[in-house]
């Protein structure tokens, strides 16, 4: 089989993808306060360059929308992470309800998914940037193994 030769932005772009991976799995959930504050100058810069095309309305939304993620990021995510973990117990109980009322049919390999759910839902009540910092853990390792792929040809 042969291998494929790489050109230099195919070997850019798994440099990238080892050091974006390198970075989630270091700074793990601290990786939020840069892609916050990425994604709130993104906006502002896209809202200042809506008033030089003279359009005032999304200009203005995109400006507020950049303020309200770098001063409130952090508030809205935790609000989030707290709504998702309560949905995710919430359902799991659901889920376990309606297994236990069909027990003997299902058995208790059908209680695997909903008990993992409420795990992964209790966590994200109590100790979300524990959970976060997990993500970021795989998704950088995921990222770097992806990067060298990409540099072997694969």
């Amino acid at each position: 089989m042969a291998k494929k030769k790489l050109n230099n932005q195919a070997v850019i772009n798994a440099i990238a993808l080892i050091v974006l991976g390198i970075l989630f799995c270091i700074f793990r959930a601290g990786m939020m306060n840069v892609l916050l504050t990425i994604v709130g100058v993104v906006l502002i810069g896209l809202g200042i360059y809506d008033i030089v095309r003279k359009n005032y309305i999304p200009a203005v939304i995109e400006i507020i929308l950049g303020i309200a993620v770098i001063v409130c990021g952090w508030t809205i995510l935790d609000i989030a992470l707290l709504v998702l973990g309560i949905g995710l117990v919430v359902y799991s109980v659901y889920e376990i309800v309606m297994i236990a009322k069909d027990f003997k049919k299902k058995g208790w390999m059908a209680l695997i998914k909903p008990v993992i759910t409420l795990i992964v839902g209790i966590f994200l009540i109590v100790a979300k940037w524990v959970l976060v910092d997990w993500i970021f853990i795989v998704i950088g390792v995921i990222l770097i193994i992806n990067g060298i792929l990409a540099l072997l040809g694969k």
